[in-house]
């Protein structure tokens, strides 16, 4: 035993140095074996040691180019991660279907495919159904990693439950879900991911956001939140510590399926644009049918509708009255939305930052920008496959093939 313990230890060490190294030449997209131990300061027999065994496992290739260089002498080879090699499956639940796309390292969709639902007990059946086919794919040449459920909605480890307000799922044994869904995918690792988390993660990684406190705000099936506190995101990647959604705007508001009343969702997502439209003085009923969507709101606005402009003003000071509380709690530099409030356009920005700046706390708001997301709406799938390989893939067998909540 006493032989065996030092021994894991060394593969436990090799295999993160392989991680650090492999993430550098990811990021890069193109570095030498020197820039490498100059970083990790690794010694460069180490460094080349590791560089060899990445490319004998088909992550990186020496391209043998060699970079511009200002130094004299011989100009190193320079680095590359391959594309296409190595995958992710990623199985997403919607509100009407599931669906599941296979992703390389990068981020890259290779193929997608789908499954619709008409309840909630068929989100189980379908999802283990696309995971055999996907990881069975024959046309894959390549190895799989890893594979990745994305939910919308609650997912609390600590409880043992799952709580989805759009997809009207509350399972207090979520564990044995998650269990049946693994059955199918066993030769891998299953990390269960919350969806707005993985959309903030993917701002983080593919975006560039140098801020250490920022905020992304999904409006998409209900709305949600994920915080990074100090360059790290809040939590897990569950959806536990942040339900933005149910915060509640308006305590004589509507019932929520959460227990609340006036809950955010309730009060400015897309469906509460029926009740809200008709509110507006001087709105016909036959508005309620135009604007029905932010998009076609956004769309009346641009066109210079004066009653959609009264009604899209009335959601962003709702929306504000929310986004004052958050930043006087956590005072986030960077409020990035992301989602289909983004077909509401540039007016529902500047209608937003001008409730806050009339009623918000100005030491703290005046320094919080607010914008929408510069990524696709697609962009979570990436963010899902970075997170899962930032946080829980290992160059070892060591750990098995667990499943990770958030």
């Amino acid at each position: 035993m006493s032989m065996q313990l030092p021994l894991l230890n060394q593969q436990l060490i090799k295999a993160k140095n392989l991680k650090t190294v492999f993430s550098i030449i990811l990021d890069e997209g193109g570095i030498s074996r020197a820039e490498i131990a100059k970083r990790t300061a690794l010694s460069k027999p180490t460094i080349s040691s590791l560089v060899e065994e990445l490319i004998q496992k088909n992550f990186i290739v020496d391209s043998g180019k060699q970079q511009v260089s200002n130094s004299v002498g011989r100009r190193p080879n320079t680095l590359f991660a391959l594309e296409k090699q190595h995958f992710i499956p990623v199985v997403t639940w919607t509100k009407d279907k599931v669906i599941a796309t296979l992703l390389d390292i990068f981020g890259t969709a290779i193929d997608s495919q789908e499954l619709m639902v008409t309840g909630k007990e068929e989100y189980t059946a379908a999802t283990k159904k696309l995971f055999t086919l996907v990881c069975n794919r024959k046309t894959v040449n390549g190895t799989i990693l890893g594979c990745c459920l994305i939910l919308p909605g609650m997912i609390d480890s600590a409880h043992n439950t799952f709580y989805s307000h759009p997809l009207g799922i509350h399972d207090t044994n979520a564990m044995s879900t998650y269990e049946k869904i693994h059955e199918c995918c066993s030769d891998y690792p299953l990390a269960v991911l919350q969806d707005t988390a993985c959309y903030a993660y993917a701002e983080k990684v593919f975006a560039n956001i140098t801020e250490e406190n920022f905020a992304f705000i999904n409006f998409n099936q209900g709305i949600g939140a994920s915080l990074f506190i100090e360059g790290r995101m809040l939590g897990k990647a569950n959806g536990a510590f942040t339900q933005f959604g149910h915060y509640s705007i308006n305590p004589e508001g509507d019932l929520c399926t959460c227990g609340n009343r006036g809950c955010l969702e309730n009060e400015i997502g897309e469906g509460s644009l029926e009740h809200r439209v008709p509110k507006v003085p001087g709105c016909k009923g036959n508005r309620i049918e135009q604007f029905g969507s932010y998009k076609a709101l956004g769309t009346a606005v641009r066109d210079g509708d004066t009653i959609a402009q009264q009604v899209l003003n009335s959601l962003a000071s709702d929306f504000a009255q929310a986004l004052r509380n958050l930043i006087s709690i956590v005072n986030p530099s960077l409020i990035i939305l992301g989602g289909r409030c983004q077909n509401l356009g540039a007016s529902f920005l500047a209608s937003v930052q001008s409730s806050i700046d009339a009623q918000g706390f100005g030491q703290m708001t005046s320094h919080t920008t607010i914008q929408y997301t510069s990524l696709d709406s697609d962009s979570y799938l990436k963010g899902a496959v970075r997170y899962f390989f930032d946080m829980y893939y290992e160059f070892s067998d060591a750990l098995g093939n667990p499943i990770y909540i958030g």
